[in-house]
């Protein structure tokens, strides 16, 4: 897991470039105060930064970088924006789907991004075809699966990653 001194190495020293960087700076600048406040959730700026950087890892090690593409299917939670921050630290795309789009939609959409990795609800089913699959529940995103062709002998088994609190 990511920690607040590998953060401060990790900061770009200029204006941020990515959504990455901006929320990774602003970890540094406002750990304790609210980033993303979803009904009686609460993620602060320095646990969606650690939460972000301990995601980009994970899916740098199971395949996923620069120019993938990563669908979200999942309604506005604070997992989503640790997703959507992740993506921008590894240069991968954010493909936003609403889970209420209709499946037509959602495959059409699939067929023509071809996702690297999908991330849905916790007890929702991802996308079959998909290599790794994503799960957001409250304060935990669940991985699984890798990139055809990544070295196997670098992966456990699935992990299950709990943001800081």
């Amino acid at each position: 897991m990511c920690d607040r001194n590998a953060l401060i190495h990790s900061a770009p020293s200029s204006r941020p470039q990515t959504v990455g960087e901006y929320f990774l700076q602003a970890g540094l600048a406002r750990p304790g105060r609210a980033a993303v406040l979803r009904e009686d959730e609460c993620l602060t700026y320095e646990n969606l930064a650690l939460g972000a950087e301990d995601l980009a890892r994970e899916l740098a090690e199971r395949g996923i970088g620069r120019g993938d593409r990563v669908v979200v299917e999942c309604d506005p939670v604070p997992q989503a924006v640790v997703v959507l921050v992740a993506c921008s630290r590894l240069g991968t795309v954010y493909v936003p789907v609403a889970p209420d789009a209709p499946q037509i939609r959602k495959a059409a959409i699939i067929e023509a991004v071809r996702p690297s990795a999908y991330a849905v609800a916790a007890g929702q089913e991802a996308a079959p075809g998909v290599p790794v699959h994503m799960y957001l529940s409250v304060g935990r995103v669940a991985v699984s699966g890798r990139v055809p062709g990544y070295p196997e002998h670098v992966l456990g088994a699935p992990r299950r990653m709990t943001l800081p609190t």
